[in-house]
Order: structure tokens, then sequence, then C-alpha cells
């Protein structure tokens, strides 16, 4: 824990380290189980501690003081963190705590520093979101800690633009879904997993619409499960269905291309949007924009090579 300074009935006793200092001479008859709690928490017996600081949150001589709010929202910050559970409710709960020692004292000298925690608690949600997706692919447990990362930010900046961070969070969704649709090829989870991806991505682009990695990346679903579906069919297959093929893999061309192409509008040179479309317009039966699409690839790796 960092050090700080907690100020008990106007007098500041400073915090050293995981402890707080003992505070064995408070006179006022109200403040005594604060102090309990304080002497409790600087042993580390936090239970004692939060049945103590409980009783002062409670007690109508100390419930309305922004300190005993602060202190207990330490208390159960220390009983989540030994807490074995994945959400645990301590955890939740100092943030409360903290943010309600905001709402007593807003320009109190606890005030920045309960901001601080409560952001503390939310960067360690978010942290918890990240590793649920990019390492555990847990994704209902990464979207609830994504939820309370948002939630607890809000008690300390009740304004905050979260665009940006659903923008990356649901970007690592999509592109968890789609490692496993390219993985799964022809099994019966690959269309889920695609659906999933598909979902990821367009969430992205409500949030900015024009984000290429979103559009990139429906604009490859489409193409890839287009490919996929002529790949598929056999040397035996009938002229009947192989109709039927190529209807629905034009199908899947003519959706992707609108999202290749503003793909190109935010990246005009982008080798990967480029190859794709000279991919989609060949797919189309439009072999002059297929050409254009190549000759300007052509033209970016001359670049290069200059």
């Amino acid at each position: 824990m960092n050090d700080f300074s907690f100020k008990l009935n106007g007098l500041t006793h400073v915090v050293l380290s995981i402890g707080f200092t003992c505070i064995a001479s408070v006179a006022l008859s109200q403040f005594n189980m604060v102090a309990k709690a304080l002497d409790h928490y600087k042993n580390n017996e936090f239970d004692s501690a939060k049945y103590c600081i409980d009783e002062a949150a409670v007690h109508m001589e100390t419930a309305d003081s922004a300190d005993t709010w602060y202190f207990r929202g330490f208390v159960y910050r220390a009983l989540a963190k030994e807490s074995k559970e994945q959400f645990p409710l301590s955890k939740q709960r100092a943030a409360e705590y903290f943010a309600r020692c905001i709402k007593l004292d807003p320009s109190g000298a606890n005030a920045n520093q309960s901001k601080d925690v409560i952001q503390n608690i939310a960067i360690s949600y978010y942290n918890d979101a990240v590793i649920g997706v990019k390492v555990k692919g847990e994704i209902d447990l990464a979207v609830k800690s994504f939820n309370y990362y948002m939630s607890t930010h809000l008690m300390a900046y009740p304004n905050y633009n979260f665009n940006e961070k659903m923008v990356q969070f649901y970007l690592a969704i999509g592109t968890f879904y789609l490692d496993q649709y390219k993985v799964d090829g022809k099994n019966a989870a690959a269309e889920a997993n695609w659906n999933q991806a598909k979902a990821a991505f367009e969430k992205v682009l409500e949030l900015d619409p024009d984000d290429f990695n979103g559009n990139y990346n429906i604009a490859i679903l489409y193409y890839n499960k287009a490919v996929n579906i002529v790949n598929m069919a056999g040397y035996d297959i009938t002229l009947a269905r192989l109709s039927d093929i190529q209807d629905t893999s034009i199908v899947l061309f003519r959706r992707a291309l609108p999202y290749m192409k503003t793909g190109l509008d935010v990246e005009p040179e982008n080798e990967h949007i480029l190859e794709g479309l000279a991919g989609i317009y060949f797919a189309l039966n439009e072999p002059d924009k297929s050409k254009e699409c190549k000759e300007k690839l052509k033209a970016i790796t001359k670049k290069k090579e200059e």
C-alpha cells in the first residue's frame, strides 16, 4: 500500500507501508471503534478491523464522517486481496466506500487519494478482462470484468468516456473468435465462432464506424467464408450445387466489399486491403477494378524498394 495520511477529528496521523500508526490517545468516545479498527488493521487482523469499522459506519456519531468511509475502503480492499474468489464482493464494496468518502467531503484531504484508489481497483478489473480474453479465452468472465471496470471507474470519474477502451476490448474479443474460426475450419463450432467474431466487430463499428480494424476484420470474415465455401466444393459436385455455391460466395464477397472499401478510405496504401479488394473484384467479375488494385500494390512495393 502506498503511504498516505489519515485525518481523524482534525488530527493528522501518518500511515506507513501496510499499516496505520496506533491511535491510542483518541479522546472522543464516538471514535473508539475507528481507533480499534486502525489498530487491528496495523496488525493485519482484517476481520477484526472489519467488525470495528462496520460498527463505526452505522454509529450515529461516525456514520457521516468521510474518514470512517475512507478507512473502511482500505479495510475491505485488504479483505479483497486475501480472497480467492474471482469477483470478491469486498473489492467492489471497497470502491463504494471510497466513493462515499468523496461524496461526504469532496474537497477533503482524502478525496483525491480515494479517487486514485478507486481508479486502481477499476484498472485491476480491466487487467482481468484483458487476461480473460487474450490468455484464458474466458470471454463471459472477461465481459463481466470489463463491466465492473467501467462501473467502478465511474465512481471516481462520472464523465469518463469509455469509447476507446471499449473499441480495444471488443476488437480483442473479435480477434479471439476470428482466430478460433480459422482453427476450427470445417468443425461444427466454426459457424458459432464466425458469428461471435462478427458481433464483436460490429460492436466496434457501432462505437467508431471508421475504425480500420473493425472494418477490415468484418471484411475478412466474409471474404474467408466465401473462399472456404468455394474450396469445399468437391470434384464430383453437380452443376446445380456448384451454381448455388457460386451464388452464395458472390453474396459474401459483396458483403465484404463495403467494409474493405471503408478500410481503404482510412488507410489508402494498406497492402492487405488492396490485396483483399483485388480478390473481391476478381470474384465479382470486375477485372478492371481488380487490375487497378494490383497496380496500386505494385506501385507501393516499388516505392518501398527505392
